[in-house]
């Protein structure tokens, strides 16, 4: 006889009410899969089982933090260790 043997590695399923408060606090599935702190796919899977799962295709209400700060605006170099990089001593 065949025993399967345990894996260790296997978690515990997400319950419906921890997908179903995820969803209703966050504004989309990807966020609702980092407040629960697993991966989408996992989120996914567990929320198509419970049907549950309500993409938001056309994205309204989520922002999307168009005036991000461009670091490269700010950024100065060294010119004293950029002088000394390039001296050609002989």
């Amino acid at each position: 006889m065949y025993i399967k043997p345990i894996n260790p590695f296997q978690s515990k399923p997400i319950s419906k009410g921890v997908i179903q408060q995820a969803i209703n606090e966050t504004p989309s599935m990807k966020k609702a899969s980092e407040y629960i702190g697993c991966s989408y796919n996992t989120f996914k899977k567990y929320a198509k089982m419970y049907e549950v799962f309500q993409p938001n295709q056309s994205g309204k209400g989520i922002s999307k933090n168009i005036n991000s700060v461009n670091h490269w605006d700010h950024y100065e170099p060294n010119k004293d260790k950029l002088q000394s990089a390039f001296d050609i001593r002989r």
